[in-house]
């Protein structure tokens, strides 16, 4: 268009008035041509700079919403690892239901045979003492019959030996073991023959150690110590009793998400170091202020679950000379311990994980390892399965 305006001014000089009018109408409308040009040319300049600004502008939202979409599938991750944590933790509490409620079937119909067989035995029993005293009757009658024609009446007293006491014949511990077969005493009447000063000098003299502290002196906590093991305030509000791996414990259980738990198909039978036991909590305020209430929860005291617990090496030994856990659940004196401690068959036996440097407690069984503890004996548990690090 400029060449187009400097050829017609070109040819002023050459035309008459009226031709350079009509040249001056043409460069005119080409001059107004060239400003909508430059003016269409600006508006165009002017929607490309908006265009690259609304470019820029969702670039950086698309780079926002990537880094949303990252959190969010790291979230997702985080969601289902927790979820694969609660279902394998449902799948246990089902477990643990059924083997319960199967255990309590069977137990049931245990009680009603032993009810049914129980009123046989009675009736039968109660057949005998008629029978007794029939007996009885007769032999009176025919021994006053014979004394009324017999000047020399006989002394069967005389000819007949008195036994022995067998509580005070043998070792220490096999006088202990005699003294609770005469007095057939068991679990429950530890009330009862602790205050019998023969059997405090016989225990004496099998674990002097035991009676060394008294009870009170062995309840008396604080808020750093329960039943003589130390603890500590959890998140929860509980307390924790602190094992001898706790840094190593409390390494897995500030961060569950990066661990992985693996059950085994069925579980594992292991004799471990019971202080190496963590994750025993679930202690009350309640419970710190007045401990009796804590083990009367299991059916005994303090004292009575520390001289079973006392126990253990006895046991210990026992197996090691090949003698069967069977025999040793009979025995009046190492039976309750046996039971309680070594029979990995019970549904509330201690069950574990376990990890690189500590078992994880799972379920029952923490006033049994408790007591190991504090006594720092190794006991059989149930391996459940195994935690690892992703």
């Amino acid at each position: 268009m400029d060449s187009q305006i400097a050829s017609l001014r070109s040819r002023f000089g050459e035309t008459d008035d009226d031709a350079r009018q009509q040249l001056q109408d043409q460069i005119n409308a080409l001059e107004n041509q060239i400003q909508q040009c430059e003016h269409r040319c600006n508006e165009l300049e002017d929607e490309l700079r908006n265009a690259e600004d609304q470019k820029a502008d969702l670039q950086q939202e698309i780079s926002s919403a990537k880094a949303e979409k990252a959190e969010c599938e790291d979230q997702r991750d985080t969601q289902k690892n927790r979820c694969n944590k609660m279902r394998n933790k449902l799948e246990r509490l089902q477990s643990a239901f059924h083997r319960v409620e199967s255990d309590l079937n069977a137990y049931v119909s245990a009680t009603k045979k032993f009810e049914s067989s129980s009123l046989n035995s009675v009736q039968n029993n109660t057949n005998a003492v008629k029978k007794c005293l029939d007996s009885i009757d007769q032999y009176l009658a025919i021994n006053l019959g014979s004394r009324n024609g017999d000047s020399s009446p006989s002394h069967p007293s005389a000819s007949t030996p008195c036994p022995s006491n067998d509580s005070h014949t043998g070792s220490p511990e096999q006088q202990l073991r005699n003294y609770m077969y005469s007095h057939n005493y068991g679990i429950n009447d530890y009330n009862i023959y602790s205050q019998d000063p023969e059997w405090q000098e016989l225990h004496s003299q099998v674990y002097p150690g035991f009676h060394t502290q008294s009870a009170s002196e062995a309840l008396a906590d604080s808020d750093t110590h329960f039943c003589g093991l130390p603890i500590q305030r959890l998140p929860n509000g509980t307390w924790g009793v602190i094992s001898s791996c706790q840094s190593a414990y409390e390494v897995y259980s500030n961060d569950f998400d990066a661990y992985v738990i693996e059950n085994y198909p069925s579980c594992e039978f292991k004799t471990v170091d019971a202080r190496r036991i963590a994750g025993i909590d679930m202690i009350s305020d309640r419970d710190l202020a007045n401990p009796e209430i804590f083990w009367e929860r299991s059916g005994g005291t303090f004292e009575s679950f520390m001289a079973i617990a006392q126990l253990i090496p006895s046991v210990q030994q026992q197996l090691d000379n090949g003698i069967s856990l069977e025999t040793i659940m009979s025995d009046p004196h190492l039976g309750e311990c046996a039971r309680l401690f070594f029979n990995v068959n019970r549904v509330d036996h201690p069950t574990v994980y376990e990890n690189d440097g500590f078992y994880e407690l799972s379920g029952g069984g923490r006033h049994r390892v408790m007591l190991a503890q504090l006594l720092g004996y190794s006991i059989p548990v149930r391996v459940r399965g195994r935690i690892s690090h992703r």
